[in-house]
């Protein structure tokens, strides 16, 4: 099956940025049973995430996260729900598309924030500076 994402970033309610370094914790189900992990976060919006996990996890279950941006100094709690969990053919990894629920206003307003700034001219100017120093050194 082929997504067509033309049409999926036009349905989109949030812009999506793709932080520098982010990770996830989650886990999923109960406490002492449930399935738990740390996944890289592949792209971020206030709305959701999408995150590598080294299995499938299945549709609509709950999961609890937390968000680190270790450059920031950044740790942000939330609940979700699996909206989608698939095999890239590219790269044979699989990946899981996070809807935050019940995000308090002041959480989703950093969460916006973030976004704008890694969207930002400014921001992706530097990422290009330290690629280049880096190539140099």
């Amino acid at each position: 099956m082929t997504i067509d994402t033309r049409v999926r970033v036009a349905n989109r309610k949030h812009e999506r940025c793709v932080p520098e370094t982010a990770y996830v914790a989650y886990r999923i189900g109960l406490p002492l049973i449930g399935q738990k992990g740390e996944s890289p976060v592949m792209d971020l919006s206030e709305g959701g995430l999408l995150m590598q996990v080294p299995e499938r996890i299945k549709w609509g279950k709950g999961i609890k996260l937390t968000l680190t941006i270790p450059r920031y100094n950044e740790e942000i709690s939330l609940g979700g729900i699996v909206r989608r969990c698939f095999e890239s053919r590219k790269d044979s990894q699989i990946y899981a598309g996070i809807e935050f629920c019940n995000v308090a206003p002041p959480v989703r307003a950093k969460l916006r924030a973030m976004c704008e700034y890694f969207n930002s001219s400014y921001y992706k100017g530097r990422c290009r500076e330290r690629q280049q120093d880096n190539l140099f050194q």
